[in-house]
């Protein structure tokens, strides 16, 4: 069933979105460009496009080195590959939590330029269910990175100064003409081989989309250059480089234990027990904005409460044993009693074991002992 929203500008539609958590798609079109907004519990997780998208993904990892492992083939049935390559990369700490932020911010601030006029937009909604996407909740834009990371370029819509991208698509290549000499361009004469798109050169001239479609409107005035359409990259384009830019980090040789719970006294009572013995604490509250941390000190165990904020405890579980940084971490779910479904569903999800949080503190640290060997 696909609800339409009603006439709004597109941040009022986002906060409705984030009000609601709303799971799906903000789909929208002009009469060149279809972008898909996909929203996980009213987060931002990507945005995709008809025209290229592996395109505008490989300009927004800019000068981040890439390695991914999909295939073809999943990239033409999974709508949302994007994340699960962004997941990958910072599985193998390719990339950190906020370099995926800032390449899903890019992406969203393109296809929002090239949009145009909120106002002539059509737009639907497509819900979608949760529970598909829910592991990628992660790394998505929360609403108030939403409204900092995007505000500007809304504003910049809502008055206008995106119109000319509707008007000549910056995903356009600049071609110069049949018997047009190169001097005539010489500034930026080499980009101007079919090869790049309007985007491509205006970063590679360190100028603004809207800058570089004046001057060549001007050009193409003048017949120096012509438009032309070019097809997408292929995914290899972005998979094919070996990465090693983020370098690993050395860790201590001190045990370190995550404890991921909503519940601050919970990671202050760990922190007690467990420092009493040795042990190094990580607390996390916020799994979302915790993420990156995870990654980058490799808890030997972690802890995850079943009853967090936002996401549910399975969904962090499994969401981790498929990172390749945690697929033999031991992960024990912190309960508040032993249901037999509990017990299950954490085994499906990936969980390790089990502790009630009532529980004798000697149960706790048994546990502990046994997994950091």
């Amino acid at each position: 069933m696909v609800a339409l929203l009603e006439p709004t500008t597109l941040l009022e539609d986002f906060q409705l979105l984030a009000e609601q958590k709303s799971t799906g798609e903000l789909i929208l079109s002009n009469q060149n460009l279809v972008c898909n907004f996909h929203f996980i519990n009213g987060r931002l997780m990507y945005v995709a496009d008809n025209l290229h998208p592996i395109r505008r993904l490989k300009r927004a990892l800019g000068d981040h080195d890439f390695v991914g492992f999909l295939s073809l083939k999943e990239e033409q049935e999974n709508k949302v590959w994007q994340s699960e390559l962004l997941y990958q990369a910072i599985s193998k700490k390719q990339l950190h939590l906020t370099d995926v932020k800032q390449i899903i911010t890019k992406v969203a601030t393109e296809c929002i330029m090239e949009l145009g006029s909120y106002a002539n937009l059509q737009k639907k909604w497509q819900p979608q269910v949760k529970s598909e996407l829910s592991f990628f909740q992660l790394l998505a834009l929360s609403p108030p990175e939403i409204v900092a990371n995007l505000s500007p370029v809304i504003q910049s819509q809502e008055k206008g100064e995106t119109d000319n991208l509707s008007q000549i698509n910056p995903s356009l290549v600049p071609v110069l003409k049949q018997g047009i000499k190169e001097k005539n361009v010489t500034v930026f004469s080499e980009y101007l081989n079919g090869k790049y798109t309007i985007w491509d050169v205006s970063k590679k001239l360190n100028k603004s989309v809207t800058q570089m479609i004046k001057l060549l409107s001007h050009l193409a005035t003048k017949k120096i250059i012509e438009l032309k359409q070019v097809n997408d990259l292929n995914i290899t384009d972005l998979t094919g480089t070996i990465l090693n830019n983020i370098p690993s980090k050395k860790t201590e040789k001190k045990t370190l234990i995550a404890v991921i719970d909503a519940n601050e006294l919970i990671g202050h009572k760990y922190q007690q027990i467990l420092g009493d013995h040795g042990y190094k604490i990580l607390n996390i509250n916020e799994p979302m904005r915790g993420f990156g941390q995870l990654v980058d000190s490799k808890p030997d165990v972690i802890f995850i409460d079943l009853s967090l904020q936002n996401v549910d405890g399975y969904s962090v579980c499994r969401f981790l044993r498929q990172s390749e940084v945690f697929a033999t971490t031991p992960i024990v779910i912190l309960t508040e009693n032993d249901s037999q479904i509990n017990l299950v569903r954490g085994k499906i999800f990936g969980a390790t074991d089990f502790l009630v949080k009532s529980q004798a503190e000697n149960k706790l640290l048994n546990l502990v002992s046994q997994y950091s060997k």
